[in-house]
């Protein structure tokens, strides 16, 4: 039933589209050409049958005092050809063979009389009553009606052709609502289907990522201790760091102080010698107690030290903001070698007691996701 259905209707579309195009034929089945050529032609025969009676006329009636001569023959092959066209057109527009065999006798006949003159009078009187100019104007007069009912016929498909069409574009127009009604149907079921899906796909993306966080506060539930402990060791010295380097600071601050000082009696205009020696001497033993002390060089270390301590609570960090976060689709170049490193460092209060062997190979970088990578190992 399937394939009867669609069979039916291609055998339908090819009934209607033949007859279309035999209506087309049938309305443009007047061959113009064919009927100016032969229209043509038979002016051309007419001009020949001219000039024959013209030569009668002239052996008729010769000019006075002037001796009358033979007028040159006229051989068949001068309207022959003429002849031969009229023939090929006028077969083309169904003009009855027996009105050209009328016409070729008629020319043959005169022609052949035209030849024996002047030397035999009788077929002067007999090429005078020739039919050459009957059977002209007769297939003239054909070639006009044949031409006329052509014409008639011409209308008369192109009127029903017209009609056709419109059955047919009303077919048409018919053929595309109903597919129009189908496709929106169509697409109408695939919207529901597609929101349907959507909603599911939805739910089950949420469920996944619930079911993910809650695997993730899980394990970092159990890591929050250690992951405390291990970022208050590097906090505490940099406390310690930051609370040396601020006892130094009051000293560091005077001797700024006295130096700006110094700076300002310099600038002065008519500077006071003593003024100027004393206050070059304070800035003198400032700078003495601080390097007796090693203050700057203790500074240096304190601010390394809390530098260093910040770097390692920002790793900690960097760490774990990679163990937990939800990007599990976000793909990149990752290497393998560095997340079993960051896994490490935040197991390391779990695994403190234990000896970690680490043997690494040379392993080039893998196209993977870095936080589910991270979480397997």
């Amino acid at each position: 039933m399937r394939i009867l259905r669609p069979a039916l209707y291609g055998l339908m579309a090819l009934v209607l589209a033949g007859g279309w195009v035999f209506l087309y034929w049938q309305s443009d089945d007047i061959d113009l050409q064919s009927a100016n050529a032969a229209r043509a032609a038979l002016n051309d025969l007419r001009a020949i049958d001219s000039r024959w009676n013209d030569q009668l006329v002239g052996l008729r009636l010769p000019a006075p005092g002037a001796q009358a001569s033979a007028p040159a023959a006229l051989q068949p092959a001068q309207y022959g050809t003429a002849y031969a066209r009229l023939e090929q057109h006028a077969l083309n527009l169904s003009v009855p063979p027996r009105a050209l065999a009328g016409v070729k006798a008629a020319f043959d006949e005169k022609a052949a009389l035209m030849a024996r003159l002047p030397g035999d009078p009788s077929a002067m009187e007999k090429a005078w009553y020739a039919p050459t100019g009957p059977r002209l104007d007769g297939l003239a007069r054909g070639l006009d009606l044949t031409f006329d009912v052509a014409l008639s016929y011409g209308k008369i498909y192109r009127s029903w052709l017209l009609y056709y069409s419109g059955f047919l574009l009303t077919i048409l127009a018919y053929l595309v609502w109903q597919l129009w009604q189908a496709k929106a149907g169509l697409e109408r079921r695939v919207a529901e289907r597609t929101r349907e899906l959507s909603d599911a796909l939805m739910k089950l993306k949420e469920s996944e990522a619930m079911l993910i966080q809650s695997e993730k506060m899980s394990s970092l539930g159990q890591m929050v201790a250690g992951i405390a402990h291990e970022v208050n060791t590097p906090l505490a010295y940099v406390k310690a760091s930051l609370d040396s380097v601020r006892s130094r600071m009051p000293q560091v601050e005077g001797l700024a102080h006295d130096t700006e000082q110094l700076l300002g009696a310099l600038a002065a205009e008519s500077p006071d010698e003593e003024q100027l020696a004393a206050q070059f001497e304070t800035v003198r033993a400032g700078i003495g107690r601080l390097r007796g002390e090693h203050s700057l060089q203790e500074l240096a270390k304190l601010v390394d030290d809390g530098v260093y301590g910040i770097e390692q609570i920002s790793a900690i960090v960097g760490n774990l903001k990679d163990f937990s976060r939800l990007d599990r689709s976000k793909v990149a170049q990752y290497d393998i070698h560095e997340g079993i490193e960051s896994t490490l460092r935040i197991a390391h209060n779990q695994i403190k007691h234990r000896t970690v062997r680490k043997h690494y190979g040379s392993l080039p970088k893998v196209s993977c996701s870095p936080s589910q990578i991270n979480r397997c190992c």
